[in-house]
């Protein structure tokens, strides 16, 4: 009620809002990510890693704002929700970071999509890689992306078969996804699917994609 009578502002743009993030900075709609990853059959995102959600994910993360991340994980999960009750995946698996990062920062926002999809998706959410290194991909050239990725994930069960929808928060070359969806193939996982709340290079907007 207060935040109707007095609107507070937008954490990325800074515009009047009834909350911390306005509609133009959140999740913009459902798009399909055309490009090539090894592993992963399908791949959905919400909104090009060049919109402002982008800008709000990297607040989110380096900012250590746990609010504004559970807001974009909410969104994110009711933008997706009409694709994914009826998708052919039995688990989301969250994309992990290292521990010293969940330390440092106090949440995963990984792990925050996973546990809101989850709601909406009415599947569990299992833990099922662990990262092995903490080093930053941020700033790091395609090619040493791919190799410092494939390094850096170890799966934490045996699969008996099924599908998987494998969550992260940002795609850009698609290294640390192939890395994670290798190892889940490799333990047992029949099939895997991505979702990321943005994405550098996506496709045109689609729907009925899983």
């Amino acid at each position: 009620m207060w935040d109707l009578i007095w609107p507070g502002e937008c954490r990325v743009c800074e515009a009047p809002v009834a909350g911390i993030l306005c509609h133009e900075c959140g999740p913009l709609g459902i798009y399909r990510i055309n490009r090539r990853i090894t592993g992963i059959e399908t791949a959905i995102t919400s909104a090009p890693y060049s919109a402002p959600v982008g800008n709000a994910v990297k607040l989110a993360k380096y900012s250590r704002n746990r609010p504004l991340a559970a807001v974009l994980a909410k969104r994110f999960a009711d933008q997706v929700s009409p694709i994914l009750q009826n998708a052919p995946f039995n688990a989301i698996v969250p994309v992990p970071s290292h521990w010293r990062k969940r330390w440092h920062r106090g949440f995963e926002i990984s792990a925050l999509l996973a546990i809101e999809l989850a709601s909406v998706a009415r599947r569990p959410v299992v833990h099922g890689l662990k990262s092995t290194g903490a080093s930053n991909q941020a700033g790091i050239a395609g090619h040493q992306r791919h190799t410092t990725a494939m390094s850096r994930f170890r799966s934490r069960c045996i699969w008996r078969g099924g599908a998987v929808l494998l969550v992260d928060d940002v795609l850009t070359t698609g290294s640390t996804a192939e890395a994670c969806a290798q190892e889940l193939l490799g333990s047992g996982v029949s099939r895997v699917f991505l979702a990321t709340l943005c994405a550098a290079r996506p496709s045109e907007t689609s729907v009925q994609i899983l």
